[in-house]
């Protein structure tokens, strides 16, 4: 029994952590929890329930000692994290996430998303998906390169090779 109300509080505190609920309320699970095994415990399991309770309150409620055990965990985990890539750099410094945290948060505006102006192509990205996406696709069936060869045709690679120069000059202008 002691062992399932345990597992019931344990499962509480991982929702309240999934849920961010505030400290005090983990300190409130906390006690209830020390005080449930003080009581049902002997001599030996009170001290360290004393114990690990002096130790929260040490660490979550005394800055200076939070200090003092927050900052070498957060050194030791820093060094042990794989460096920040350039394109992680280069996302975190491209500015806000706009609409997509929204979405991403679950709780989406979608009036906002509606009054957001239509975008249009330009006249050259137009060519290029009428002319060379048109005459790309024509040469691909799907289930041949999915099903049967697992590649696409030679002629498309030819074809392929053939524009790429169009569509590297075509991103080159944008940049």
């Amino acid at each position: 029994m002691t062992n399932m109300a345990i597992a019931v509080m344990g499962l509480g505190i991982l929702g309240l952590w999934f849920y961010r609920a505030p400290l005090w309320i983990y300190t409130i699970i906390i006690l209830g929890l020390a005080v449930s095994i003080f009581a049902l415990g002997g001599w030996g399991v009170r001290f360290w329930v004393l114990a690990l309770l002096g130790l929260w309150f040490a660490i979550f409620y005394i800055p200076w000692t939070r200090r003092y055990w927050i900052k070498p965990i957060y050194t030791w985990v820093r060094h042990r994290l794989p460096a920040m890539t350039e394109t992680e750099q280069a996302a975190l410094e491209a500015g806000d996430v706009w609409w997509e945290s929204t979405l991403l948060a679950g709780a989406p505006d979608w009036t906002a998303w509606q009054s957001l102006p239509l975008s249009a192509l330009s006249q050259e990205e137009r060519d290029f998906l009428e002319n060379q996406v048109e005459t790309l696709c024509r040469l691909i069936q799907e289930w041949d390169v999915t099903h049967l060869h697992g590649d696409l045709p030679a002629a498309a690679w030819d074809y392929l090779k053939k524009e790429s120069r169009a569509g590297d000059s075509a991103t080159q202008r944008k940049r």
